[in-house]
């Protein structure tokens, strides 16, 4: 079956494939050692961020949780408010 390369790159589709690498991230991040640290750096880039914005509501208690629990990165809680 021939696939669709346009449909792989709609913006719907990729708005889409970002929220499930975002969702399938969480497991490995959280049981790594830097793991929170990871999921600060990906979540907080603008693409991701838009995405949590629009789309994953859900995926903002990850990610503050990582801010939180990160004493080395507690200096993004102004960002984090911001993106609340």
């Amino acid at each position: 079956e021939i696939i669709d390369s346009k449909n792989f790159s709609s913006p719907l589709n990729q708005l889409q494939n970002r929220i499930w690498l975002m969702h399938w991230a969480l497991f490995i991040f959280f049981n790594h050692e830097n793991g929170r640290n990871g999921i600060i750096d990906l979540f907080f880039q603008d693409r991701y961020l838009n995405a949590i914005q629009t789309n994953a509501h859900h995926l903002l208690r990850y990610l503050a949780t990582a801010v939180v629990v990160n004493k080395r990165r507690r200096n993004m809680l102004k960002e984090l408010i911001k993106v609340i």
